[in-house]
């Protein structure tokens, strides 16, 4: 038995035989790569200082409520976000300020343009 008839042999068992059996034509090709995008909000990354014990700490009770510790902190950080919500308010109205200031940027000087006396001694 030489080489030639040893693969023909392995060829028509198991995996092989399936991934021969199936035409290329079959295989769906879908563009990019990757699963597709969702119109749902994704996770952003970032990295935060927290105390060693602390983050021990928040493992150990994610651990006992089968979550992981990024869940509990988003949950957290969630809670903390309702409970401010007035800040978030506040925030926007400086912003809606500062954007309509900086269009109207001679309303906001102490003095009017046309008080001051430009001409030299």
């Amino acid at each position: 038995m030489g080489f030639e008839d040893r693969e023909q042999k392995r060829a028509g068992r198991g995996v092989i035989a399936t991934m021969l059996a199936v035409p290329k034509n079959a295989i769906k090709t879908v563009p990019g790569k990757g699963r597709p995008k969702t119109d749902r909000e994704t996770k952003k990354r970032v990295s935060l200082a927290i105390l060693p014990s602390l983050y021990n700490d928040i493992q150990k009770i994610a651990f006992v409520e089968r979550k992981s510790a990024s869940e509990i902190i988003s949950y957290c950080l969630k809670q903390h976000v309702k409970r401010n919500s007035d800040k978030l308010s506040e925030y926007e109205q400086i912003k809606r300020g500062a954007e309509e200031g900086h269009n109207r940027r001679d309303s906001m000087l102490p003095f009017s343009a046309d008080t001051v006396d430009t001409t030299f001694p």
